[in-house]
Formats: C-alpha cells, structure tokens, sequence
C-alpha cells in the first residue's frame, strides 16, 4: 500500500511539473502573439500615416505651383506599391501563411521607406526644397516611419 502511494505521489509531482513547463510555453506564445499583432497594427498605422503625410506634401506642392495634380514622381509608386503589399501581407496573416504575410508586411514596409527617401531625394534634385527644409507632410511621413521601424521591431520579437 505504502508503495502505491509512492508511486502516485511521484506520478503527481511529475504531472504537476509537466504543467508548469505546458502553462508557462503557452503563457510565452501567447505574449509572442501580442507583440505581432501589435507590431502589425502599429506598422499599419504609420502606412497610413506616411501616405497621408505624402499626400499633404503632394498638396502643399500643387499649391506653390511646383507639380501639376496627376504628377507622380517614382518615389510616390514606390510608396503606394509598399502600402499594397502591406496590405495583402496583412490579409495573410492568419493560418498556415502567417510567415508568408509577415514577410510580405516587412517588405512591404521596406519598400514605403525606401519610396519616401527616394521622393525627398527627388524633390531635392528638382529644388522643391532644400537641405534642412521640414514640411508638415515631412514630418509626418518621418514620424511614420519612426513608427513603421518599431512596428517591424515589436512584430520581429
């Protein structure tokens, strides 16, 4: 009898830690799955924010009689094109293509970063501004992209 109860005592010990170690895996997961979401939200929100940023700079441009509407400088595409893949990496990040959308979202989010230094480049060639020149839609877009970085970081974790 004393020996059955040993023997139960240990299965329950094992058991218990067995538990321990499963609740403290998923409690991880868990945490690891906040962060992407909040790093996806984050990098979504500051797409939107570069665009909207880019789009008051377009405008404040028009205004000054610098472009005409309907002008799109590469760096406007690039950007755009960044917002789509974005976009549809977002809508595949659930199931067995979260990797594949995730990637798709960095890429993405890479491309829109890449777009808007090749804008501010283009429109410092075409003397649109100049070295030290912060517009509203500059600052919005930097901030943007500040965001979009610790986006990408939160969803890397």
């Amino acid at each position: 009898m004393k020996r059955q109860i040993r023997g139960f005592g240990g299965i329950l010990l094992v058991l218990s830690a067995i538990s321990v170690f499963l609740f403290s895996g998923f409690a991880q997961a868990a945490e690891m799955g906040k962060n992407m979401m909040d790093g996806q939200k984050m990098m979504m929100d500051s797409s939107k924010m570069m665009m909207d940023g880019q789009k008051m700079m377009m405008d404040d441009m028009m205004k000054k009689g610098m472009m005409k509407p309907g002008d799109m400088m590469p760096g406007d595409k690039m950007m755009m094109d960044g917002k789509k893949m974005m976009m549809d990496g977002q809508n595949m990040m659930s199931g067995d293509k979260m990797m594949d959308g995730q990637k798709m979202m960095m890429d993405g989010s890479k491309m829109m970063m890449d777009g808007q230094k090749m804008m501010m480049d283009d429109m410092m060639k075409k003397g649109m501004m100049k070295p030290g020149d912060v517009m509203p839609g500059d600052k919005m877009m930097m901030d943007g992209k500040k965001m979009m970085m610790d986006g990408q970081n939160m969803m890397k974790q």
